[in-house]
C-alpha cells in the first residue's frame, strides 16, 4: 500500500533520513539514488536529468555546484496514483503487541499472537522508541544490549515484556523472558550509549552498516521534533535572469558549453551556438524539447541572456540576498518586465504605491505580480545533544555515473509585495529607545567575535550577525504582524503567507533593509492575485500596525519581556507577533514589539 505526499512536502518537511507514519507502521525514507533512479518506470530507469531545475544562483552560489532535480510524481510519469514511485524500509526494526505487552523483531512478529494463531500485524505504531545517535546518526535501539548492560549475561532474545505500572518512563520496565534481566525507560533515557555511526537511509542492500562512531548516543522518540531537522534554502528568480529562456540556458551542460567555447576562443554566432545545442542533444545532455524551445527565440534575445548568465554570482547566502534586495529596489523604480520569452519576475511600475502611516513616515509598496520561486533541501541536523553546535549538517546529496551532485527542490509560482521606506534610497530613520540600546550592544558585540558566530542554522549567514541589529528586528516584527493582519484581508491563512526580510549596512554603519511579504504555489498557474490586489490598501494595513503592537492578549507578561544579550527573542509570543513556522525563515527569533513602539512606523 502507498502513502500520497506531496512534492512541497518531501522538500519541506521530509526527505532523505525522514520518519513517515504509514497506515503500516513508521517508514523510512532513503537516499534518491536508492529509493526513485535505481529502479525502472515503464521499463527505463529513471534519472535526474529528467527533473532537473535550472537555477544558476541557487547551484552556484549555496550549492557548490550541485545540480537540482524535483521529485516527479506519478502523473508526471503516467502511472496510477495508487503505485508507490519512491521507497521507503520499516524503521525501526522492533514493534509492540499492544494486546500482550510484548516487544518483538519486526521481522519475527509477536511470539503471543503466532501461538493463538491471531494477524501478525507488523507494528501497530505504538512503540515509538529509537536510538538517536548525536551528531549525525541514527539506529535502532539494540534492546538487547540495552536489557542486559546491568547484568552482563550472553543472553539473546528476539522479544522482551514491556510491563506498564504507571504513566510515567520509570514505571515502564522492559524484561527479558529468558533471564530475568529488566531496565526502565527512566533508566535508558538518563544516560548515553555507543554510537553506531548508521546512515539507515544510504543502505543499498537492506543491512545494516554500523562502522561505530566516537559520539556517544541517546534513546529518543521516533516522533520528537528536533531528531531530524531539515536545512531548506530558497531563493527567488529576479532579474536580469528572469525569463524561461535564461532558465533554459542556465542548463549546467548548456554553460559548460559556453564556457569552453570561450576558453577556446572559438567564435560566438548563430551557426557556432546551434552546432553546440546540437552536440548535446546528440549526447542525450539536453532534451529535444529544451534544444526546439531555445531556438525558438531570436538571436539578439539569446545572446542578450547568454551575457547575463555569464555573470558573476555571489558566494554566499548574504551575498546573494543583497543582490535580491538591490533588484527589488530597483524593480520599484523603473519596474520589471519583459519581452519575447516568458517571464518569472513581473513588476508593473504604475502599481507601484506610496502611501504615508499615521507617524507621518513614507513607505514604498510594490506589488510583484509574477513571483518564481526555488527551494532546496541541502540536508537535515539532528539536535539531540545539550550543545546545538555538534548538530552538524548531513548532506543528502548523491552523486551520479557522471560524478554530477544532486538535491531534491521544488519550484513555485506565485505573488509578492515588497515594502521598503520612501526617500533617501530606503535608508533608516535615526532609531531610539531601550530595546534599541539593547540590541544594538548585542549586535556590535557579536560583530567583534571574529569566526562563526552562535549555533547552526542560528544566523543566516554565521560570519555575520544581520539578525542583531535593531533595524532588522523592527522590520521582521513588523512583518510579522502585517502577515496577521493580511490573512484577514487577502483570503490566504497566515499559514501560507510568508516573508523575506532584507538588511543592508553601508561602511558608515548606516543600515536600511525590507520586506517581501509573498505567497506562492506550485503549477504553472501560481496563485491569483489575492495578496497584490491590497496593495492600494496598504496605507489602511500600515495604521493597524501600530495598534497590534501594543496590545496582547497575554499582556503584561508578554510586555514584560526584555532583549537580553544571549537571548534571540524580546517581546513576543503567538498572541502578538509570532506566526506560523511555515511563514517564517527564521524560526520567530529575531522579534521585539518594544522596537515598534519605540520607534512607531
Amino acid at each position: 500500500m502507498s502513502q500520497k505526499i506531496r512534492k512541497s512536502q518531501f522538500i519541506l518537511t521530509y526527505g532523505p533520513g525522514a520518519i513517515i507514519e504509514s497506515v503500516r507502521g513508521p517508514r523510512l525514507v532513503l537516499n534518491p539514488s536508492i529509493a526513485l533512479f535505481a529502479k525502472e518506470v515503464k521499463g527505463k530507469k529513471l534519472s535526474p536529468l529528467q527533473f532537473e531545475i535550472n537555477h544558476q544562483r541557487l547551484s552556484e552560489g549555496l550549492l557548490g555546484g550541485a545540480r537540482i532535480f524535483s521529485v516527479p510524481s506519478n502523473g508526471e510519469l503516467g502511472l496510477d496514483e495508487n503505485i508507490g514511485l519512491y521507497d521507503t524500509k520499516p524503521f525501526p526494526g522492533w514493534g509492540l503487541c499492544v494486546d500482550h505487552g510484548i516487544l518483538y523483531r519486526i521481522n519475527n512478529g509477536c511470539p503471543e499472537c503466532k501461538r493463538m494463531r491471531s494477524i501478525n500485524r507488523p507494528d501497530d505504531g505504538k512503540q515509538s522508541v529509537l536510538c538517536a545517535p548525536a551528531p549525525q546518526h541514527l539506529d535502532d535501539v539494540d534492546w538487547n544490549w540495552v536489557v542486559h548492560s546491568r547484568v552482563r549475561r550472553g543472553c539473546t532474545s528476539n522479544w522482551f515484556l514491556w510491563q506498564s505500572h504507571g504513566s510515567s518512563l520509570k514505571d515502564i520496565a522492559v524484561k527479558c523472558p529468558i533471564c530475568g534481566a529488566e531496565v526502565t525507560l527512566g533508566e535508558i533515557y538518563n544516560r548515553t550509549w555507543p554510537c553506531s555511526g548508521r546512515f539507515p537511509e544510504q543502505e543499498r542492500d537492506g543491512i545494516p552498516n554500523r562502522p561505530g562512531c566516537e559520539y556517544k548516543s541517546r534513546i529518543i522518540q521516533r516522533q520528537a521534533s528536533n531528531l531530524r531537522v531539515p536545512e531548506i534554502v530558497t531563493l527567488f528568480t529576479i532579474p536580469p535572469r528572469h525569463t524561461a529562456l535564461h532558465r533554459l540556458l542556465e542548463n549546467s551542460a548548456i554553460r559548460t558549453g559556453l564556457s569552453a567555447m570561450s576558453a577556446l576562443k572559438k567564435q560566438f554566432n548563430p551557426e557556432n551556438f546551434r552546432d553546440l545545442l546540437e552536440g548535446l542533444k546528440n549526447d542525450n545532455l539536453i532534451s529535444r524539447t529544451v534544444y526546439d524551445e531555445i531556438l525558438k527565440h531570436s538571436w539578439e534575445e539569446i545572446e542578450r541572456a547568454i551575457e547575463d548568465i555569464r555573470k558573476e554570482v555571489p558566494s554566499s547566502f548574504r551575498g546573494l540576498l543583497l543582490e535580491e534586495f538591490h533588484e527589488l529596489i530597483k524593480a520599484s523604480k523603473f519596474g520589471a518586465t519583459g519581452t519575447g520569452s516568458q517571464i518569472l519576475f513581473e513588476v508593473i511600475k504604475e502599481d507601484v504605491v506610496t502611501v504615508k502611516s499615521l507617524s507621518g513616515k513614507s513607505f514604498r509598496v510594490t506589488p510583484i505580480s509574477r513571483l518564481n520561486t526555488v527551494t532546496v533541501q541541502r540536508g537535515y541536523r539532528r539536535f539531540v545533544t545539550s550543545e546545538p553546535a555538534e548538530a552538524e549538517l548531513v548532506d543528502i546529496s548523491f552523486t551520479d555515473e557522471n560524478q554530477n551532485r544532486w538535491l531534491p527542490g521544488v519550484e513555485f509560482l506565485g505573488e509578492g509585495i515588497f515594502i521598503m521606506l520612501d526617500g533617501d534610497e530606503g535608508w533608516h530613520f535615526p532609531m531610539s529607545g531601550d530595546s534599541y540600546e539593547r540590541w544594538l550592544a548585542a549586535y556590535d558585540s557579536a560583530s567583534n567575535c571574529s569566526g562563526k558566530l552562535g549555533s547552526p542554522a542560528l544566523f543566516r549567514d554565521q560570519n555575520y550577525s544581520d539578525e542583531l541589529h535593531p533595524v532588522f528586528v523592527w522590520w521582521h516584527t513588523m512583518a510579522h504582524i502585517i502577515i496577521r493582519i493580511l490573512s484577514v484581508n487577502s483570503g490566504y491563512s497566515a499559514a501560507s503567507i510568508r516573508e523575506r526580510i532584507y538588511f543592508e549596512i553601508n561602511s558608515k554603519g548606516r543600515a536600511r533593509g525590507g520586506i517581501l511579504i509573498y505567497t506562492v504555489q506550485p503549477g504553472a498557474d501560481g496563485t491569483l492575485g489575492g495578496l497584490i490586489a491590497l496593495t492600494p490598501h496598504f496605507g489602511e494595513i500600515l495604521s493597524q500596525v501600530p495598534v497590534m503592537a501594543e496590545r496582547c492578549s497575554n499582556d503584561p507578561l508578554c510586555a514584560q519581556m526584555r532583549f537580553e544579550s544571549g537571548k534571540s527573542r524580546g517581546a513576543a509570543c503567538y498572541a502578538c507577533a509570532m506566526v506560523s513556522e511555515t511563514s517564517c525563515e527564521h524560526r520567530n527569533l529575531w522579534l521585539d514589539r518594544h522596537i515598534l513602539m519605540e520607534n512607531v512606523p
